[in-house]
Order: C-alpha cells, then structure tokens, then sequence
C-alpha cells in the first residue's frame, strides 16, 4: 500500500490555507506531503463451485456456508444519493458496490480461463488485481473521506461546502475545486499529479481553541474511512465479500492511525483541533495514544486475518468469495475505532447465526478513553424469505445508549436480477452513531432521521 502522509496545515500561506483537513491521494507518484485540512442437482459441480462449497477457512459454520453469495453484488440508485443530501450511509454503500464492480474483472478470469485454473494463473491475476484494486479504490477512499468532512458541515447547517484538490508547485501550492465527491473522485484519478483533497466550510473556532463542532467537523473524515471498512465486514457476514477487498479494507481501516503517525511527526490537520478539544476537557488522549488505537482496532478484527486467509485460498483453489467467520452460529468479532467529541471508542461487532435464514447481529461501542460513561448497543435481526428467485430481507433493531435511543429498519425485495428497498433510521442526535451521521445537529427537535428508497440490479 502506497504511504499516506500529510503536510503541516500551518506551513502554507494563510491565503491558501483551506479551512478544514484533506486526505491523502496514494496515487501520486510519489510521496507528498498533504495538509490536511474518504446447476442442477445432477450437473457435475465446477472446481469453483466446489471450492466455494468445502473452503473450512472462510465458512467454517455449516448455517454460514448454506448462506452465501447469492444475492452477493447489486448496483443500486438510492434517494439519498441526491446532490445535497450529504448521506454517510448512501455514499458508503454506494462506493462499496463500486468495489464490487472493480473486483468482476478478476473473477470472470478466474471463471471463464484456462489460465483461471492454475496455480500460477491465480497468482497473476491476484497481483494484478492488487495493483489495480489499489490504483482505483484510493482515490475513492480520499475522496469518502472528505466527503465525512462535508456531511459534517451540512450538518451543522452549512450554506458553504466546497471540496477541491491541491498539488504543491515551485510558487506556492496549486488548488482545484471540485463541484462534488464524484468530480473528486475523478479527478484524482485522473489526475495522479494530485498531492491530495481538500474540504472547504467555516470555521468554528471561538478565543483560539477547538469547540465541539470543530471535533465533529475534524473527525468526520476519519470516521467515514472506517465505516467503509465497517460496510466491508458486515456485507462479508450478510452474504460473503470479495477476497479483492482487502486492499481498500486495509486503507480505510488504518486511516487514522496514518494520521496520528503524521502529526505526532509536527504537522497539523483533522486531528489538530480534535487534540485540542480533548486536552480542554481534561481527557488524556495523544497523537501515540489515536494511532495505536487505530492500528488496535485492525488486529483486534477477524475480517483482517479473514481476508489474508481468503486471499491465500483464492490462489490456491479459486474461491473468489470471504465469508465472515463463525464458530458455532457465532461472529468472530470485528473492532472499529472512532473518534467522538467524548472521546475514543471502539465499536465490537459479533452476532449469532441461528441458520441461513435467520441471524441475530449485535454491535456494542464503548469510549475507552475520554467520557467513559458513553457507550451504545445496537442488536439487530436478520430474516430472510427465499423461494425460487423471490426473495425478501428484513433487519432491524433498537439503538439504545448513553446519548439516547433509536431504531433501524432496512427491507429490501428480490425478483430475479432485481431489488427494491426502503428503510428508515431514527436516531437521538447525541448517540455515537447520531453525532457521525445525523443529517442536522442544528436543530432543537432531539430526533433525526434518515430514510429512503433504492432500486437496484443483481449480477
């Protein structure tokens, strides 16, 4: 993986300083530093089809095996992708159904080949396969990032949001605004150049020190880059996860860490103001303390060695499909780390799969480091219906926590290559999830909601 790096936001001139931090474009060149201101029964089985059914190491439950890809990858249109609606949880699914359009062109290989049936075939088509998973899913990582600092803004009632990049020069530093996340996206695709992004709103800032708007706005980025490797580890338990995810997973995971390690080295950006927030509330939390937390809460997830383990068994046998694993209906845990203006928390995802019909997921966020009273849990249930190729899906649960209540509902109907869903979450806006999520911190009404309707094409 390409080193992120970042720049210090005070070494730019005042005019050119934007307002809040960027991410890091890994596909430059080179290293720059960024200121940071996202068949049927009787058909003899193929040798995929087999290695799907028998790969111990991705399903290693009985229940977890039966449920498998068969709805795995959609395209989808969400109503919350309209321009202006600024949806973590609609631009995050949405990139992830990118994902899984960039990871078909090296499962067809591997179906459709004769070189997709050798060893050495394999190993081609993975290392390719890396290096163009990497090429392409960066800039969209930097870009979901900025788009966490965007969302934050228009929360907090922004009439002001403009996202751009910037590329440093021999006069100074070069900017290029942007007219949304996808230009982004873009652009810094095309654009290799690119020393990285950045998201421009109002400042905050009152008598020289970080307020809690500044925490959230700071946050934003970083957060948004571990839900994406949150969306990961969930669809890998819904209905297994291309073995191709572990590029992106890695880089969403490790965002913050990479940005604590940059700014404990003297530069300064998102986690700038949120330091500072936290030393005025006495908490003591450092730029070591964010990174090791950050870097924990990859090896503390069984989706990380899931997916080592389900890289090495594509090669060897040609499964192109991880499945979260379970031991006796249960999750193995994933821990995701986040960054809240009470502090540092981590969120523990597990569950129990009582068949392939039926699940019970449950998630648990606790601040560890901070305001240690503040914690949430989030259970869920999973059903699904299934005959012939109609098929429908329901979740939903209580949020119940420090910060207050909420509950979630997301059904979704399948007819042959086609879906139609609606959902609804209602939330407190001072829960964890609320404070990374709502769409208005602004208002006095103590509730928010997010809903929707999405129409979309299975392949």
């Amino acid at each position: 993986m390409p080193p992120l790096s970042l720049a210090s936001y005070y070494q730019l001139p005042p005019a050119l300083r934007p307002n809040i931090g960027s991410g890091i474009n890994p596909v430059s060149a080179a290293p720059t530093l960024v200121p940071d201101v996202a068949a049927s029964a009787d058909t003899p089985a193929t040798e995929a089809e087999n290695n799907s059914k028998t790969a111990p190491s991705s399903k290693p439950d009985d229940a977890a095996a039966k449920h498998d890809e068969h709805w795995r990858r959609s395209l989808s249109l969400d109503t919350r992708y309209w321009p202006g609606t600024y949806s973590n949880r609609a631009a995050g699914n949405g990139g992830y159904e990118f994902f899984d359009l960039l990871a078909l062109p090296v499962d067809l290989l591997t179906d459709h080949t004769g070189a997709g049936g050798t060893l050495l075939g394999r190993t081609a088509y993975f290392l390719g396969g890396t290096v163009w998973m990497t090429y392409m899913a960066s800039p969209w990582i930097t870009a979901y990032h900025e788009f966490g600092h965007g969302s934050r803004y228009a929360a907090l009632d922004s009439d002001h949001i403009q996202f751009g990049t910037f590329k440093f020069a021999a006069d100074g530093v070069e900017t290029h605004p942007v007219s949304g996340v996808i230009d982004l996206y873009a652009y810094l695709l095309t654009h290799p150049d690119q020393s990285g992004a950045y998201t421009e709103g109002p400042f905050y800032m009152q008598n020289g020190h970080a307020s809690r708007n500044d925490v959230i706005v700071g946050t934003g980025g970083v957060n948004n880059s571990m839900n994406m490797a949150e969306i990961v580890e969930d669809r890998s338990y819904n209905h297994g996860a291309d073995v191709q995810m572990y590029m992106p997973y890695i880089m969403a995971k490790l965002d913050a860490a990479e940005y604590a390690q940059n700014e404990a080295m003297g530069f300064q950006g998102d986690l700038t103001w949120v330091e500072d927030y936290y030393h005025q509330q006495g908490y003591n939390i450092s730029n070591l303390g964010i990174g090791m937390a950050g870097l924990g809460s990859l090896l503390l997830s069984s989706s990380f060695y899931n997916l080592a383990a389900s890289s090495g068994l594509y090669i060897v046998k040609g499964d192109t499909t991880m499945h979260a694993w379970e031991v006796k209906g249960v999750r193995l845990p994933d821990v995701d780390f986040y960054l809240t203006s009470q502090g540092l928390s981590y969120k523990l995802k597990s569950g129990y799969r009582v068949n392939e019909h039926l699940a019970f997921p449950v998630a648990y966020e606790q601040v560890f480091a901070g305001d240690t009273s503040a914690f949430e849990v989030h259970p869920q249930v999973q059903g699904e219906l299934v005959n012939g190729h109609v098929g429908a899906e329901l979740t939903a649960g209580p949020l119940i926590g420090s910060g207050g209540f909420g509950f979630d509902v997301d059904a979704t109907l399948h007819a042959g290559r086609f879906l139609v869903g609606v959902g609804l979450i209602q939330f407190d806006r001072d829960t964890l999830y609320g404070e990374r999520n709502t769409p208005d911190l602004t208002s006095g009404d103590d509730l928010a909601y997010e809903s929707w309707v999405k129409l979309g094409l299975q392949y």
